[in-house]
């Protein structure tokens, strides 16, 4: 009889390995994360947030990463990355960084600051300075910082690094599962960019009683019938 428990944690464990990398050095690095105090999900939300990102690298040749929040989503930056790409990574503190990150040339590392900022009717948070590094990206990825539970629209507050930011125009941006983020963004963004949605992102939408308005071109349209898991993605309209 077979052990439902063990297959439990094997069969989404194989199917994250599947992503590992070919080349020693780098397939090593990667099998230390995933066995790092720093993985903190399960492993099918890593499957799905690699599905993700592999499928979004595969549509966007993207050199210069910004990502807000360090951590499964750096080793799978660092050891799917093309030639001359660069890495800017915030983190609020230096023990969530894994150690065998700071030995790659690829990769800045910034510990800053947290605030907790009013915006609108919302409270979200922000990292110190990081304003400068956006500017500087072609593509964006938000999985930080912590923010205060909005307990009257029942998920995290946003991100508010890219909503008062003013340098977003020709980046792609992808927002991990953080809803109030993708809300905020889709009237900022609306002039500039095409918007790609998660299925549980209209959901979400759908329970707040909010009709979510958004335009796609092909390129957006062929990433929908992909079905993205959890990233919502803005695409460039000008790319």
């Amino acid at each position: 009889m077979p052990n439902i428990k063990l297959n439990k944690f094997l069969l989404p464990f194989r199917a994250v390995t599947s992503f590992a990398p070919k080349t020693n050095l780098a397939t090593a690095s990667f099998f230390r994360f995933l066995f790092s105090h720093g993985v903190g999900n399960s492993w099918q939300v890593l499957f799905d947030r690699f599905t993700d990102l592999k499928l979004l690298r595969s549509y966007f040749e993207s050199t210069n990463v910004i990502e807000f929040g360090t951590g499964s989503s750096t080793a799978f930056f660092l050891n799917h990355a093309r030639p001359g790409f660069n890495l800017v990574s915030y983190e609020q503190e230096l023990k969530y960084l894994p150690k065998y990150i700071f030995a790659d040339d690829r990769m800045r590392a910034v510990i800053s600051e947290v605030k907790i900022v009013d915006y609108d009717s919302f409270k979200g948070s922000k990292f110190e300075n990081s304003q400068r590094d956006i500017s500087g990206s072609d593509f964006i990825y938000v999985d930080g910082p912590v923010s205060p539970f909005d307990t009257t629209r029942g998920m995290a507050g946003p991100n508010l690094d890219l909503i008062l930011s003013t340098n977003l125009k020709n980046r792609v941006v992808a927002v991990d599962r953080r809803h109030l983020t993708v809300f905020l963004l889709l009237d900022k963004l609306s002039e500039t960019h095409f918007f790609v949605p998660t299925k549980r992102f209209l959901e979400d939408a759908r329970k707040l009683g909010l009709k979510i308005n958004y335009e796609i071109d092909l390129v957006a349209c062929s990433l929908q019938e992909r079905v993205l898991e959890r990233t919502c993605v803005f695409v460039p309209r000008n790319r």
